[in-house]
């Protein structure tokens, strides 16, 4: 009988630290699975922000390029405003893949990183704004740069036109000059009429306003008057477009390209700093 109980009591004993084995195990392998998720899920939000830490500096290094071709382009345009400059437009996607960027997860990674206060949130919102503000000054760069190249487009057939038709009217000057001075502005004239791009700079200081002075200052024999007149107006149909055309050329240099970085430079220092914030947390 006693032999009975002890095995009894034996085996109930091993029944009992079976049954704590495996719940320890079951216990364990819970513990160890909640730190593999909290493990995964950590490094998927790192991941997160990696990615947007990535992006900002690839729109900072692309914008500071782009700034600097626009800015060569102002300069460009400053030199000679009688004519069209392109700039270098570079083929960059970043600030759209930065917009697109899932901003729940990204806030959920600014948390992790930097934990849930009131400064973090106010970190994540200032670099939202700093990414509107850029993405919006950019846009109006672009948009204003293209409106300014549409417009002088306009412009130059306009004046090619104007050109055309004091080309076409010009020998009502022969009488008011005589032959040989008509020949050599004809000759003058010449130069600046063909198929190839014409020297708008030259056109209008070397021909066009001279030749305005010339005309205005004759002193037509009578019935001349009205060739006089007439000539006038043609060459300040010239005269007046060019004349659109590098002040409009100007007003857009110095109102974008030329200061594109000046109103841009807070923006970008703002967005390094968050840059160096989150990789010291990385």
């Amino acid at each position: 009988m006693c032999e009975f109980i002890k095995d009894l009591f034996v085996s109930i004993v091993g029944a009992v630290v079976g049954i704590g084995g495996s719940f320890y195990i079951f216990y364990k392998t819970i513990q160890d699975n909640r730190k593999s998720d909290k493990k995964k899920e950590e490094t998927q939000l790192k991941n997160r922000i990696r990615f947007l830490a990535n992006l900002i500096t690839e729109v900072i290094v692309q914008t500071d390029k782009q700034i600097s071709l626009y800015e060569d382009q102002g300069k460009a345009i400053i030199d000679n405003p009688y004519k069209l400059h392109f700039p270098s437009i570079l083929a960059n996607n970043q600030m759209e893949r930065l917009k697109d960027v899932d901003s729940q997860g990204i806030f959920e990674g600014y948390y992790f990183l930097f934990g849930q206060k009131e400064e973090t949130l106010k970190d994540y919102n200032l670099l939202l704004n700093q990414i509107d503000f850029l993405d919006k000054r950019m846009r109006q760069l672009h948009e204003a740069n293209e409106g300014n190249i549409k417009n002088l487009a306009n412009d130059l057939e306009i004046m090619r036109i104007a050109v055309d038709d004091l080309y076409s009217r010009f020998h009502i000057l022969l009488p008011l000059v005589g032959d040989v001075r008509y020949s050599q502005l004809m000759i003058k004239f010449n130069e600046y009429i063909g198929t190839g791009e014409v020297d708008v700079k030259s056109l209008q200081n070397d021909f066009m306003v001279p030749l305005f002075k010339e005309v205005r200052a004759l002193s037509p024999s009578e019935g001349n008057e009205e060739a006089q007149a007439q000539l006038i107006i043609l060459i300040r149909n010239v005269t007046s477009r060019i004349e659109h055309i590098k002040v409009n050329n100007e007003n857009y240099a110095k109102s974008d390209p030329l200061i594109i970085s000046d109103q841009l430079k807070e923006c970008l220092e703002k967005l390094n700093e968050i840059l160096e914030k989150i990789n010291s947390k990385l």
